[in-house]
């Protein structure tokens, strides 16, 4: 799944700063895939590489269309794969020449794993996120990391997965429930309204005859 930036050029932080793609579960993709979706409307917004052999940080200037992947591990000598010191990268401010409030510039985002995520987590945390723009809430992270304390990283995040089911079905259940419990009230008020009406129209009639 992709992942999209929508920065302000006239916002002072109109730019990301250097970092390695390591996601908040301690899950580091192998490799990771940045999109320009704009042209910058002004200058800047290179994408930025500062730990490179050469010493030298390497910039790639931005271009509607353009795609460009890096990896973000390295296999160390026992052949498991580490995180690569050089794949840290940021974004580069983008200059606001034009005195626009209303200027952005968009940019994707796309993990590479070598196992891929669980339909569970491509379903449920991303309407999770949803309310607040993309950002996970605490609880979610907190859990997470609660499993994996608890379980070790494999074990918790089956558990973790398995939740990420439970709970919306749970919560489906209790809300059909609470409906049909609604209904249920609704017709026998309305049986018991028409019980009444029934009982006083024969009363009605007894007194007549």
């Amino acid at each position: 799944d992709f992942i999209i930036h929508r920065i302000k050029v006239a916002d002072k932080k109109s730019f990301i700063q250097p970092h390695y793609d390591e996601l908040v579960d301690g899950n580091i993709p192998i490799a990771s895939m940045i999109i320009f979706l704009s042209d910058p409307p002004t200058n800047g917004g290179e994408v930025i590489y500062p730990n490179v052999d050469s010493g030298v940080p390497i910039q790639i200037q931005p271009r509607k269309g353009m795609a460009v992947i890096h990896h973000n591990t390295v296999q160390d000598r026992g052949g498991q794969a580490v995180l690569d010191n050089a794949a840290k990268q940021g974004l580069m401010p983008i200059l606001n020449e034009n005195d626009s409030d209303d200027v952005f510039f968009y940019v994707a985002h796309k993990y590479i794993f070598m196992e891929p995520v669980s339909t569970a987590r491509r379903v449920v945390l991303p309407v999770l996120a949803l309310p607040t723009r993309g950002k996970l809430p605490n609880f979610v992270v907190q859990l997470f990391d609660w499993f994996v304390q608890q379980f070790g990283y494999e074990q918790g995040s089956m558990w973790f997965d398995k939740g990420c089911v439970f709970v919306p079905v749970l919560f489906i259940l209790l809300l059909a429930q609470i409906v049909i419990s609604r209904v249920r009230q609704e017709l026998m008020g309305g049986t018991s309204n028409k019980l009444s009406t029934d009982e006083d129209k024969k009363k009605k009639r007894t007194k007549k005859d």
